[in-house]
């Protein structure tokens, strides 16, 4: 569960809470109402994260929730985001016209078809959840897990009770910083390590291949009965040559490399798609992304071995790929109805839809589809997605981040078309402006990421900020509506304590940032960063009972300044959007995505800042506030913003 937990001491707690023995720290005294964190807790907190970026510590060492120790009854209640709502030029989605709502991103979907309103999220990095009511409430599954990084997530069809699941763990994160030469990747995600297997609906998890798997990211995983299938592939690293298809035929005790296995058929590789046959669970489709380009496999007993499916098909993948960007290509496959099969090949270099292939007889045949004609869709390694529509099987949806048209006011909406390969004709889903493309000019935030259905065949889709339903999904009738319920899954960078209005602000990874709603409260407000909140500051002793909060984007590309009084309200000009403060010299040219911005802790109206600039600052430049806010960047996908 990503979300902020706060520390609440017993009311008799008026020194401090010590502890001393060698497992246990103290968290702060208690001081006429105030908690102050102590110096022995800051340090045991430094030595936990630096731990966990190394991924050197125990699982209860790695974990951010529910298990730092506490003295004296002390407990963790949850303080959100769960989630932030607020008007769409704020929230950055417009699912609720004219508000919008998001919450953290969601990288796979498992929908239950025995129970409706059941569903299963995996989040980037807030675990693994469950809601039976259709998203209104929602529950955290693996908080004590070692890593809350999801990356995949499937039903064994095999049991028809639907209560056997199977999770890939793997770093999939937007976020601007981090590397993958470690063993958990510094500030991508937890520790990839394998697989998270349950019997029970989720109430238990079993580690699988911990040993085996360990440092990759498994994007794609099937479980039938004692075979299990495990296709890793890094996304943030596209050229990357690690990785390919494990299998298990012990339920998980040992598993195997098929990958370039004698007798397997199947060529070494990562494998950036695993799916399978809605109609036969025993036919698996894969997408190899190798040194040779990439190309298209299938395996008609449950991934024992494999065949090429159509080796012309392969050839034309080949033939579209640009030179000089072979190694930064894959594909994504979608399943469908009457023998139905979508193939997207990606140029993840240049951020390109290359080719959108359909084929009906079960991919013996394939053809070309007009998506060529759209605006770009800017896919990312970790954000294109196909789907096929299980009542219609000839339509099918794709989505990748934002949509790019230069004379459209929504550049910032998720870039999803829905594409009918019996017309070859497309059209828009989101980003409306009044085009009609649904009932109520709803539309949601960009950086797709996973499709699924519903039982009464409602589209559900995650992205960077949640996950959220798309009504009649054929046509344009629908309207895009929020599932976020009391999720709280967002990546915070950044935090802060505004003591005289008792409230937290927060800075998220593509989910702006924001200032809780009450105290105590789990809902958020947005502010007017948008894109990736990086900063957030509070000088809450120069101005008496009023703070001024200081928030920013990525890059600094949009610092912020509000004053709230002491209910919260925000009495500086230009409300929840901010005073935007800008600077005479160019600090934010090729500044650091995470930049900082922090306060003189002796006296607060000293401000100090790193950017980056080519140029001397003229003698006692300072940064000073504009007349006015400017409007902030589109987020799209903010990594390489």
């Amino acid at each position: 569960m990503t979300e902020i937990q706060k520390v609440t001491f017993p009311a008799n707690s008026s020194a401090a809470a010590i502890d001393t023995t060698s497992s246990s720290y103290n968290l702060g005294t208690k001081l006429k109402g105030r908690t102050l964190v102590s110096t022995r807790f800051l340090v045991a907190l430094a030595l936990v994260v630096f731990h966990a970026l190394l991924g050197t510590c125990p699982e209860a060492g790695a974990q951010t929730q529910n298990n730092v120790p506490v003295q004296n009854g002390s407990v963790f209640n949850p303080e959100g985001p769960a989630p932030l709502t607020g008007p769409s030029a704020l929230a950055v989605s417009n699912d609720a016209p004219p508000n919008g709502t998001t919450a953290g991103a969601i990288e796979a979907i498992a929908v239950d078809p025995s129970h409706p309103g059941t569903i299963y999220v995996g989040s980037v990095n807030g675990g693994i959840w469950k809601t039976t009511n259709d998203g209104m409430n929602w529950m955290p599954l693996t908080d004590q897990k070692a890593s809350l990084s999801i990356a995949s997530l499937a039903f064994d069809p095999m049991d028809p009770t639907h209560q056997t699941l199977i999770a890939g763990i793997g770093i999939t994160s937007n976020g601007g910083f981090g590397s993958l030469s470690l063993p958990a990747p510094v500030g991508s995600g937890g520790l990839r390590n394998g697989l998270l297997y349950s019997r029970d609906g989720g109430a238990t998890w079993t580690r699988l291949g911990e040993t085996t798997l360990s440092r990759q990211s498994v994007v794609g995983v099937a479980a039938l009965g004692n075979t299990i299938l495990a296709a890793t592939f890094e996304p943030e690293v596209v050229s990357g040559t690690t990785g390919g298809l494990y299998r298990s035929t012990d339920s998980g005790a040992t598993f195997r490399k098929v990958s370039g296995a004698p007798g397997s058929g199947l060529p070494k590789g990562p494998v950036s798609s695993l799916v399978s046959d809605p109609s036969n669970p025993n036919v698996f489709y894969a997408a190899i992304t190798g040194d040779s380009g990439p190309s298209v496999w299938v395996s008609r007993n449950a991934g024992g071995t494999w065949e090429m499916r159509n080796n012309k098909l392969n050839e034309e993948l080949i033939q579209l790929i640009p030179k000089g960007v072979k190694n930064n290509t894959f594909v994504r496959i979608a399943v469908g109805p009457n023998q139905t099969l979508a193939l997207g090949l990606v140029d993840a270099k240049n951020n390109q839809l290359l080719g959108l292939f359909y084929s009906k007889d079960a991919g013996a045949n394939w053809r070309l589809l007009p998506m060529q004609a759209t605006p770009a869709i800017y896919p990312q390694g970790t954000n294109f997605a196909l789907a096929i529509d299980p009542y219609n099987s000839s339509l099918v949806y794709v989505m990748g981040t934002n949509v790019s048209a230069k004379n459209d006011k929504l550049q910032a909406a998720l870039a999803i078309y829905r594409v009918n390969a019996a017309t070859n004709t497309f059209a828009k889903m989101s980003d409306d402006n009044g085009k009609g493309n649904t009932a109520n000019g709803s539309w949601v935030h960009p950086d797709g990421r996973a499709f699924a259905f519903d039982v009464n065949g409602t589209l559900l889709t995650t992205t960077d900020t949640g996950l959220y339903a798309r009504t009649n999904p054929q046509n344009s009738s629908g309207v895009w509506k929020n599932m976020l319920g009391n999720l709280s899954t967002s990546e915070i960078y950044s935090l802060a304590y505004d003591s005289n209005s008792k409230r937290l602000i927060v800075a998220m990874q593509d989910n702006t940032s924001g200032i809780q709603s009450a105290p105590g409260s789990s809902q958020f407000k947005p502010t007017g960063t948008g894109g990736d909140g990086t900063n957030a500051v509070v000088n809450d002793v120069t101005l008496g009972s009023a703070s001024a909060i200081y928030v920013s984007q990525q890059e600094l590309g949009v610092l912020l300044r509000l004053i709230v009084d002491q209910t919260g309200r925000i009495i500086s000009p230009g409300g929840e959007g901010g005073v935007r403060i800008n600077f005479d010299v160019p600090v934010t040219r090729n500044a650091a995505f995470l930049s900082p911005f922090v306060l003189n802790n002796i006296d607060k109206t000293r401000i100090a800042l790193a950017g980056s600039t080519d140029k001397k600052p003229a003698e006692g430049a300072t940064p000073t506030p504009s007349p006015a806010p400017s409007p902030p960047k589109p987020p799209g996908r903010t990594r390489h913003a």
